[in-house]
């Protein structure tokens, strides 16, 4: 059976002058019968297979057996129909409801998956700033490229790749795979793999509350609180090359924190002003008093650290979209 599937893939890809990610887009092929190593494991170096098919098709038969890849692996079940949730992961205004505040999404074999969580910062730090999609099979897989944050730059380099697999699980649920795959050695991809082992379950949950917010949350009392940051060095707002990797790695946990918050149903709104003599960053939140909301904002890593101040206001929100 393996044996017939490589012939076919390999007569096939042959017809599409090399451009064997197209067969991913297919919407009668079978999940099941696709060898793993073609569709799932090594969507980039088929992405980049533009002289001969046979190496390829060589190297995925040798793999088929393969079960041990370093890999993260995330699952969920979220309360909404299976097209809602591929539209999620595979339009602009899908990511930007639950992921991330702006995004570029074109649903074709390397089209643009641009996402940006940083959309003020400068090019190249705003996130996944230039990931393509590698492949697709409408309502069932998504494969796209993804980079390590920008406080971990030589992680940053190279990209790996991110795979969706989505499933009925029940007529109210869908079923979410995420896996990450493609890492390479080095302390700053350990620490980008420790990274993302959070970051994931906080987008997997950042979206099932999209669909169905914790009931905890809705009786729970809270009040809402925000707390202004500024740079403790102005240098640092005024001169981007003044920063440090380590300034730039507080950052990035500082983000990860702050979505960590979003996932709990924490968080409410964060940003910052660009303005190079007063730029400032503000969080809004919610928490049961005061106190809580002072721990809140003191671990803070880029309070913590001593990166930023920080000043606490009790905050009444009178209009919200």
């Amino acid at each position: 059976m393996k044996s017939t599937l490589i012939l076919f893939f390999s007569i096939f890809l042959l017809r599409l002058s090399v451009q064997p990610l197209q067969v991913m887009a297919r919407p009668n092929l079978d999940l099941k019968e696709i060898p793993s190593q073609i569709s799932y494991l090594y969507p980039q170096k088929i992405f980049q297979s533009k002289k001969s098919v046979q190496p390829l098709l060589t190297m995925a038969q040798a793999n088929l057996n393969q079960k041990e890849m370093k890999h993260l692996k995330k699952q969920a079940l979220i309360k909404a129909p299976l097209e809602a949730i591929w539209a999620d992961w595979t339009t602009s205004e899908g990511i930007t409801s639950f992921l991330a505040p702006q995004a570029d999404v074109a649903l074709k074999m390397g089209g643009n998956f641009h996402i940006f969580f940083m959309p003020d910062a400068e090019e190249g730090q705003k996130g996944c700033d230039d990931c393509k999609i590698l492949s697709y099979i409408p309502q069932k897989m998504l494969s796209f490229e993804w980079k390590a944050p920008p406080h971990l730059p030589e992680a940053r380099k190279d990209k790996n790749w991110v795979v969706i697999e989505l499933e009925t699980y029940d007529p109210l649920h869908t079923k979410i795979t995420l896996t990450h795959w493609g890492w390479q050695e080095g302390e700053q991809w350990e620490a980008a793999y420790a990274y993302f082992d959070k970051a994931w379950e906080s987008v997997l949950k950042a979206q099932q509350r999209k669909y169905q917010p914790e009931e905890t949350e809705k009786t729970k009392p809270y009040a809402t609180f925000l707390y202004r940051l500024e740079l403790v060095d102005p240098e640092l707002a005024r001169n981007p090359d003044a920063w440090t990797e380590e300034d730039n790695r507080i950052v990035g946990v500082h983000f990860q924190k702050l979505q960590e918050l979003q996932a709990a149903g924490s968080l409410i709104m964060a940003g910052r002003s660009p303005d190079p003599e007063r730029g400032f960053g503000l969080v809004l939140f919610k928490a049961a008093s005061k106190e809580e909301a002072q721990k809140i904002m003191e671990a803070d890593p880029a309070v913590e650290k001593g990166l930023m101040s920080a000043e606490l206001f009790d905050f009444g929100v009178a209009l919200i979209r």
